[in-house]
């Protein structure tokens, strides 16, 4: 192709981010396009210690468009949703010391998980219809990743958070107070009460040690 011509080629890439108090993870994408086709695609996750190497946790190249994946570190352990390089859909939560995988939820038929918060023995992960099923508010569960069972199911539009105690905090498009088009609850390991905060977020809100914050609209709506 003429390097001159302005449409012949473009690069996205894309770097987000995890931290705790003793890991870092990054994820990096990158996706080629010549002339507005796929022309070849890169991702990687990669973690580690904070003050040393950081190492694969997947990495792969396709000839196509790879979806980025979210993921969520917690202590010494990374929650990420498999699937980015191909592999099925699963939730993986793996110790980074050991290198060992502590638990892994199987992806269920007819859904897909798109997002994972970590906290102690909790893992929050929001699941939604694939396809033409899609409709609404998507779910988000916790799990108890000691027991292995669910013990919190919410409806939410995509924003949540978990605490190192199973406590969950989620948006949903439940209209909330004051004109909000969307309202906060939180709810408690194994209850399926929903208690509403007096919060008009815009974006994911955040909840540890039993305190909840959340970016407020700009928009009061």
């Amino acid at each position: 192709p003429d390097s001159g011509d302005d449409e012949c080629c473009t690069t996205i890439s894309t770097f987000d981010w995890s931290v705790s108090a003793t890991r870092l993870a990054i994820q990096t994408s990158r996706a080629d396009f010549a002339k507005g086709a796929p022309a070849g695609a890169s991702l990687a996750l990669r973690a580690g210690p904070l003050n040393g190497a950081l190492t694969d946790v997947y990495a792969c190249g396709s000839g196509d468009e790879i979806p980025v994946a979210p993921f969520d570190v917690d202590g010494d352990r990374i929650a990420f949703i498999r699937g980015s390089c191909r592999d099925a859909r699963d939730i993986v939560v793996r110790n980074l010391v050991s290198g060992a995988n502590d638990a892994t939820v199987p992806a269920a038929a007819g859904f897909e998980y798109v997002d994972v918060a970590l906290a102690g023995r909790y893992a929050a992960f929001l699941r939604r219809a694939t396809g033409a099923n899609q409709q609404g508010d998507a779910t988000v569960i916790v799990r108890d990743l000691v027991l292995g069972t669910n013990v919190t199911t919410a409806p939410s539009n995509g924003n949540f958070d978990v605490q190192a105690d199973g406590k969950l905090v989620t948006v949903s498009s439940t209209p909330g107070a004051n004109g909000c088009a969307r309202s906060v609850g939180w709810y408690a390991p194994g209850n399926p009460t929903r208690r509403t905060l007096p919060l008009c977020p815009d974006a994911r809100p955040r909840i540890a040690g039993d305190r909840c914050c959340a970016p407020p609209s700009r928009r009061g709506r």
